[in-house]
């Protein structure tokens, strides 16, 4: 039997042959003249062929490996044509030194050597159908194929140094395959060649170079009558002296249609190729340029010199991107589509001022406050924050005078009044009646309200009564009109600058006020410089200029001048209403109309041009009436106008911009990239051999090379720029002018596509080809690498830290050359799969593989010593585990040393070895199809995705804050910071709550740990997170929220623990110490009066053994109980395991010395199997009345046909009424339809299941849970759904395993529980020895203490 490699590289070989039975039109530039021969036979024998006819040589790889030597494999043929016969003759000379040849019945072509000839006898220019006649065996037959009239005789034969092919192929002279075969035409042709060693290595070589097979390429084949002429033409570029290698052309000649070929050149731009005498048209295909006319004589030769100039790139502006847009509307719970104000107050929280009141965002939910019981009006037009964290709400409902209200933000238990968080402010509490257009509380701690029509109002927060500043004061409010010298009435904006002057807006110009207190205006009206006499907003920028929107444009003024930007500088020609510099200093500008549904959208200023975003961009409305850059950096928009709008738009352009064709790019396929030394980005784009450009990126502009400026056709899967400042792509090289491109002989770049290329510590290039094995070239020649025989379909190369090359294969696994040995890894020893699709060394030197449909294995070079893992080879992580895709084709780790791998169909996951993260389109990808990743200089990721562009990632590092929801024991305590419990309590729950508004709902991540109890974090994407019977100490919970971009949390939010003695024995403790120092002090007494006790002493032993006789009647009486209990306890569970095809069962449960209240079960059903396993509170019979209750209803529930969704809700609720405070059920159920594998489960309480993957070798908890059965009646329990495979294991263990002590108090724990079970599982124990060697794992571990609590282990098992 051949191996698996083998038959790898002869299937590929045979489907490649099959697959070019479909219609081609491309030719590759091989040329070969065939001359008139007669009296050919067919029988092996050479010696009736004309001994001085050219000879061409067989040497372009497709597959497997190149030959060592010319004695190892080496081919020529020669061809020739009988125009009487109308038959094409060809000779088929090859050297072999190991051949395999096969003729018996049994032999396929997969284990033998073989020829196959490759005939377009039609040679049309559009797409035609090859003929293929493959011959494997000595022999001597005649070859006809379907659909096809054209037959081959083939004769083959064996000779001590190889074999000989003669082929005769007659053509018909009529129908749709028919040409009379005669001097002057041209036909197209291919030899194919399959070399099979002893050593089952394999050589697959053609006569022309092959591309791929959906676009194969075949050479040209010239039949000459008369003596030709030759042809010696040559190529080179206008402004430099080397030719151009692998330049092509196509000559067709003027008299003949039927006389057409493609011709390439040499490394050094020459080729000769013999014509029959006439015209012909020479068209340069590549590089392109006008067609040149040439004569031909017989027997002379004709020299042509094709010289091209020097095209510039096509260069076009860059576009400015897509941002990613998010909208929220009603829909998604906010109160109204219209919002006027937002504002991000200390918490973190977002509140939005809309038409039908006020919502607060928190990332997660929205929380409306309409005006019943919110603010006074609805219509909420502005919000400010004072010093106390109160929030501030200012209203303008056309037709009232609106008002101002208050939102206390302290919790309702600090406030004395238990009224409503809200206080109201009218005319009658001193306000102008007139709505509020603006608020601003100033860093004395006053808050300023500019009104619809009255002026300016302060609110004086010392409530003195004492005023000198002139202000017609009334009570708590002084206000300020035009009058006092404002320069208007209605007042759009308020502005402090940092030297602490006030601004203010109107519709007359700007005031200024020096002195909050001793207020006094200085105006600037629009005679004064300003553009426009309306004022709508004031800003600040971070150059101290300040910026005024108005209705007629927008004026900057540094303190002594004005500039104005209008319609002439790219303005939109509408008024300026809001104002915003983003943390990158641009602009952001909100233009239209107040009180209209015209509106222009939004405008970016970056200091030249200004760019506008409308609806088509992904904006909610076109109306604009507010903005707000977040603490992520997030741009919020809020839009519409009388009752009219989208909704409130999220903008998170500088975190991600696609770049398209739209802005310039030449498709959007974008399949590699690389950074040169200038920081110019420079990445090739198209496929299919369709569209091929290549693209330079300087952050403005786009230059743009393709094939008008000498660009190859090949497809670029690789890029690197090399020592010397030349850029490599596929089979080009390109020095800043000129474009040279590689062949695909063995001499140079073998076999089809190239997809890697690396560098070794001397600066040599090492190059990964598909079917080409790998080349290294040393700046001056090409070389082979031949120490791996039969290396095949390469896709990723590596040169690691310890001078090792690693080559990862598509099908046979992964490589390591350490300059003498060759080590070969495949999924047998750990990979994910056998298909390696990119490779990367991190910054520890640990290997990192990405695979195609097997997600990421990772390979620790270290010593064992140096790391802590669990001994295998390879680990791995998949879509199981939260990668985005299990189709990786390339990893990169930023600076921050984050990992992130792109996958095919997923996107981009981020990973810091302890959490993922995952990037979709959903957070702004142009497509989750990802090539390739790159982290440029400035510390940009650049994503190059199939169909979605060119995506530039900022990522932001703001951390989320996090914080304590509730702590659930006997009952929920709120969100505290400290719980006393006692040990006899078992249940102890946190929930908790991060806040990040650029990371979607349910992709928010938390790091967790329960110091004293466990010190390494442990990570989930729950919001609660469960632990039961906790020992008694002193515990410190703390967990992190971890954002989209693996930012964590700055602080932990944390609870202190403190689990004690119950307060009863805390009681009989101190009674007895009191009882004992009472003894000491009597005792001392007695001394004095020893006498008058010695007559009592007869007594006092009396009392004492009737107290003894007490105690022992007791103890038998308990004995008796825990018998009992232990009785009840065993009789609820199954004495054996159910017994069922295919499946291996096994259930134990090992009870504490009091007795637990563990039990498991098993239940059939339907084509289904339940496992399930119980832990009741409590000990003895206080666990075991539960216990047969819980059994009971458990029984009764499973009669019906319920999910386990209901089947929980339904338990639940009715324990909830069956059970005391103090009591409740942790439980957890598996449920497997045996014929689709696919195992659902639910959790409550318990510890996480144990899900091992024979495939992998890997083991992992299956998160899924919920609170304990029996503490609150309106938990939802969810489920999750496991597809096994066969030999993987599932394993349900209750808490008495993990928590397992020895006398120092050392838990047995998760991890060491993971690893025991992934050791049993890697032995392939049955389930029943599995299971007792956990059990026994764990009692070596605790020596010889009593078992505290009981231990319950269930495993499923599916036979391998």
């Amino acid at each position: 039997m051949k191996s698996p490699k083998h038959l790898l590289s002869t299937l590929g070989f045979f489907a490649l042959l099959l697959a070019l039975s479909a219609p081609l039109s491309a030719h590759n530039g091989w040329v070969a003249t065939a001359v008139p021969v007669s009296g050919i036979t067919i029988d092996g024998d050479f010696s009736d062929w004309p001994a001085d006819m050219r000879q061409y040589p067989i040497e372009q790889a497709l597959r497997g490996d190149s030959p060592q030597d010319r004695t190892d494999f080496e081919a020529f043929f020669r061809i020739g044509y009988s125009e009487a016969e109308n038959a094409l003759y060809l000779a088929v000379e090859v050297t072999d030194e190991s051949m395999v040849i096969d003729s018996s019945a049994e032999a396929t072509p997969y284990t033998r050597d073989g020829c196959a000839l490759l005939v377009d006898a039609t040679h049309g220019e559009g797409a035609t159908r090859l003929a293929i006649f493959p011959a494997w065996a000595d022999t001597f037959e005649e070859i006809s194929q379907t659909n096809s009239l054209l037959k081959a005789l083939i004769a083959m034969h064996s000779t001590a140094e190889g074999r000989i092919y003669e082929w005769c192929l007659k053509l018909p002279q009529k129908g749709p395959e028919g040409r009379k075969l005669r001097g002057g035409i041209s036909l197209g042709l291919d030899l194919a060649l399959f070399d099979l060693d002893e050593d089952e290595s394999s050589s697959s070589i053609f006569w022309g170079p092959v591309s791929k097979p959906s676009s194969f390429f075949i050479g040209d084949v010239v039949l000459v009558g008369s003596i030709p002429g030759i042809l010696h033409a040559s190529t080179r570029w206008a402004d430099a002296d080397p030719g151009i290698g692998n330049s092509q052309m196509q000559i067709r000649s003027l008299s003949s249609p039927e006389l057409w070929l493609r011709v390439k050149t040499d490394s050094r731009g020459h080729v000769s190729v013999d014509l029959p005498p006439g015209r012909y048209a020479v068209q340069p295909l590549w590089p392109q340029g006008e067609d040149q006319e040439i004569s031909i004589s017989a027997g002379s030769e004709t020299s042509l010199q094709l010289t091209f100039p020097t095209i510039p790139p096509r260069v076009v502006p860059a576009g400015r991107g897509k941002g990613h847009w998010q909208t929220y509307n009603v829909t998604d719970g906010l109160i109204s589509n219209t919002v006027y104000a937002i504002h991000q107050d200390r918490n973190g929280d977002l509140w939005f001022g809309t038409e039908g009141g006020i919502c607060r965002y928190d990332g997660r939910r929205f929380t409306s406050f309409p005006k019943t019981g919110g603010p006074m009006d609805s219509w909420v037009q502005t919000i400010a924050e004072d010093a106390q964290g109160n929030l501030w709400f200012g209203s303008n409902l056309p037709g009232k005078p609106g008002g101002l209200s208050c939102y206390d933000t302290r919790q309702n238990t600090d406030r004395q009044d238990g009224d409503s968080p809200f206080t109201h402010y009218t005319a009658a509490d001193g306000l102008p009646p007139s709505g509020i257009k603006s608020l601003l509380v100033d860093r004395s701690g006053n808050l300023w309200c500019g009104t619809q029509f009255g002026g300016l109002s302060r609110y004086d927060t010392r409530q003195d009564g004492d005023r000198q500043d002139g202000g017609r004061q009334n009570g708590a409010f002084t206000n300020f009109s035009t009058e006092d010298g404002l320069a208007g009435n209605s007042v759009h904006a308020i502005l402090e600058d940092r030297q602490g002057h006030l601004w203010f807006g109107t519709e007359n110009g700007v005031s200024r006020c020096d002195d909050q207190q001793n207020v006094a205006f200085t105006s600037l009206p629009p005679e004064s410089g300003l553009i426009g006499k309306a004022v709508y907003a004031i800003l600040e920028d971070r150059q101290g200029h300040l910026w005024f929107g108005t209705a007629d444009g927008l004026t900057r003024y540094d303190g002594e001048t004005f500039t104005h930007l209008s319609t002439d500088d790219g303005l939109p020609p509408t008024p300026v209403l809001r104002l915003l510099e983003d943390r990158r200093g641009d602009l952001w500008l909100a233009t239209g109309y107040h009180g209209s549904l015209k509106g222009t959208a939004v405008v970016r200023y970056d200091g030249h041009k200004f760019d506008r975003y409308t609806t088509r961009d992904g904006l909610a409305h076109d109306v604009v009436t507010t903005m707000l850059e977040d603490a992520e950096g997030n741009l919020w928009f809020g839009t519409g106008s009388w009752g009219l709008g989208g909704g409130v738009s999220r903008y998170s352009g500088d975190q991600f911009t696609t770049f398209g064709t739209a802005d310039g790019l030449p498709n959007a396929d974008v399949t590699s990239i690389v950074e040169d030394r200038h920081g110019d980005l420079w990445f090739s784009t198209g496929d299919d051999m369709k569209d091929i450009a290549l693209s330079r990126y300087d952050g403005e502009t786009f230059s743009i090379y393709s094939s008008a400026q000498g660009l190859p056709s090949d497809l670029n899967r690789a890029m690197w720029e090399d020592s010397g400042g030349n850029l490599w792509l596929g089979r080009a090289r390109f020095d800043g002018r000129h474009f040279a491109s590689l062949s695909q002989s063995y001499d140079e770049l073998p076999g089809q596509s190239l997809w890697s290329i690396a560098k070794d510590r001397q600066n040599n290039l090492w190059f990964g080809l598909w079917n080409g094995g790998v080349s290294h070239y040393d700046g001056e020649k090409f070389e082979r690498f031949t120490k791996i025989r039969n290396l095949d379909a390469v896709r990723a190369l590596l040169w690691d830290r310890n001078d090792q090359l690693w080559i990862g294969s598509w099908g046979n696994g992964l490589f390591r050359w350490d300059g003498e040995q060759v080590s070969h890894f495949t999924a047998e020893d750990g990979l994910a799969t056998d298909g390696v699709a990119s490779l990367f060394e991190d910054r520890n030197g640990r290997l990192w593989i990405g695979s195609w449909n097997g997600g990421l294995s990772w390979y620790d070079a270290r010593p064992k010593v140096d790391r802590q893992d669990i001994g295998k080879t390879f680990q791995t992580l998949s879509q199981e585990d939260g990668l985005a895709g299990n189709w990786i084709n390339s990893i990169i780790q930023d600076r921050h040393g984050r990992l992130l791998f792109g996958s095919f169909g997923g996107g981009v996951s981020l990973y810091d070895g302890l959490v993922l993260q995952n990037l979709t389109t959903r957070d702004g990808l142009g497509n989750d199809n990802i090539f390739r990743l790159l982290e440029d200089s400035k510390g940009d990721i650049w994503i190059c995705s199939y169909g979605g562009g060119l995506t530039r990632y900022r990522p932001v590092f703001t951390p989320p804050p996090v914080q304590i929801a509730d702590v659930t024991a006997d009952r929920s305590r709120g969100p505290i910071d400290e719980i006393l419990l006692p040990t006899t309590q078992d249940y102890l729950a946190f929930s908790f709550e991060g806040r990040s508004f650029k990371t979607r709902p349910g992709q928010m991540a938390y790091v967790y740990r329960l110091r004293e109890y466990e010190e390494d974090w442990r990570t989930t994407r729950s919001e609660q997170v469960t632990y039961t019977d906790l020992p008694r100490g002193e515990y410190l919970f703390e967990v992190k929220a971890v954002d989209r971009d693996l930012t964590y949390s700055e602080k932990p939010a944390q609870v202190r623990v403190v689990i004690h003695l119950p307060y009863e024995r805390l009681a009989l403790t101190g009674a007895l110490g009191l009882a004992f120092i009472g003894l000491v002090i009597a005792s001392g007494y007695g001394i004095k009066r020893r006498r008058e006790r010695d007559h009592a002493r007869q007594a006092f032993l009396q009392e004492q053994q009737q107290r003894l006789e007490a105690q022992e009647l007791l103890a038998r009486e308990l004995e008796g109980e825990l018998q009992t209990a232990h009785e009840m306890q065993m009789n609820l569970m199954p004495t054996e395991s159910p017994q069922i095809e295919g499946l291996d069962i096994a259930g134990r449960c090992l009870t504490a010395n009091h007795v637990g209240g563990d039990l498991f079960q098993y239940f059939q059903k339907n084509g289904t199997l339940a496992i399930a396993l119980a832990d009741i509170t409590g000990h003895a019979m206080e666990a075991a009345i539960p216990a047969v209750m819980f059994s009971g209803i458990l029984e009764t529930e499973m009669q019906h046909d319920s999910d386990l969704e209901t089947l929980f809700t339904h338990l639940n609720r009715n324990l909830c009424k069956q059970l005391d405070d103090r009591t409740f059920v942790c439980f957890t159920m598996g449920e497997l339809d045996r014929s689709t594998r696919a195992l659902r489960l639910a959790n409550g309480g318990c510890p996480y299941p144990y899900h091992y993957r024979a495939a992998t070798g890997d083991i992992a908890e299956i998160q899924v849970e919920a609170y304990p059965l029996g503490i609150r009646p309106d938990t939802a329990y969810p489920s999750i759904e496991v597809h096994l495979e066969p030999g993987d294991r599932i394993l349900l263990c209750s808490d008495g395993i993990v928590e397992a002590a020895t006398l120092d108090d050392e838990l047995f724990g998760f991890e060491r529980t993971a690893e025991t079970i992934r050791q049993g599982c890697a032995d392939d124990l049955s389930s029943e020895d599995l299971l007792r060697y956990l059990l026994a794992a764990v009692e070596q571990f605790t020596g010889d203490i009593p078992r505290a609590d009981d231990q319950t282990v269930v495993i499923l098992a599916l036979d391998s």
